[in-house]
C-alpha cells in the first residue's frame, strides 16, 4: 500500500463521527486552560485568599465568586485543570505499560503464564465492579485522591481490547 493510500485512508478514518470532533475540542480546550492557566486566572488560585472577600457571589470581579477563605473560584479552576490533566494522563500511562507488558507477554509465552494473566485480568474486572462503590466511599471520607486508585484497576481493559483475552 503506497504512502499517499494510506494517508487518505487515515483521514477518511479522521472525517466522521461528530463525537471525535467533540471530544477532540474539549480535550484541547482544557489542554490550553491547563497550559495557559498563569495568564487566564485572574488571581493565584493560593495565595490570594482574603477574608474580606469571602463568599462573594458571581459578578464582574469574581465570575465565578469566591469560597469562604476568599478565592476566586474561576481560578482555582483554570489552575485545578493542570492537576487533573496531569493525573489523568500519567494513571493512563502506566495503565497502559501494566496492560501493554502483560498482555504482550502471556502473548509470547502462552502456558502457565498465559492462564495466569487471564485469570487475574478476569479477577481484576471482576473485582471493581464489585466493590468500587465501597472503595469509593472509604477514599473519600479519607481524602485519598480518587482517580489515581480506581484507575490503577483498569489495565485488564487495555489487555482485553489490545489482545483480546480468551474467554474462560
Amino acid at each position: 500500500m503506497s504512502r499517499s493510500i494510506r494517508a487518505s485512508a487515515t483521514a477518511d478514518g479522521m472525517k466522521g463521527g461528530s463525537s471525535l470532533w467533540i471530544g477532540g475540542t474539549l480535550v484541547a480546550i482544557a489542554l490550553f486552560v491547563a497550559i495557559a492557566a498563569p495568564w487566564i486566572a485572574l488571581t493565584d488560585p493560593v495565595m490570594a485568599a482574603n477574608l474580606m472577600n469571602a463568599e462573594i457571589p458571581p459578578g464582574a470581579e469574581f465570575p465565578f465568586g469566591t469560597d469562604m477563605q476568599g478565592r476566586d473560584i474561576y481560578s482555582r479552576i483554570v489552575y485545578g485543570a493542570r492537576i487533573s490533566l496531569t493525573v489523568g494522563i500519567v494513571s493512563q500511562i502506566c495503565n497502559s505499560i501494566i496492560g501493554v507488558s502483560l498482555g504482550l507477554s502471556a502473548g509470547f509465552w502462552g502456558g502457565w503464564w498465559d492462564d495466569l494473566v487471564s485469570g487475574l485480568t478476569n479477577l481484576m474486572l471482576a473485582i471493581p465492579s464489585l466493590i468500587s462503590p465501597c472503595t469509593r466511599n472509604f477514599i473519600r471520607r479519607g481524602g485519598c485522591p480518587i482517580s489515581l486508585p480506581s484507575r490503577a484497576a483498569t489495565w485488564p481493559t487495555v489487555i482485553q481490547r489490545k489482545f483480546g483475552c480468551r474467554k474462560t
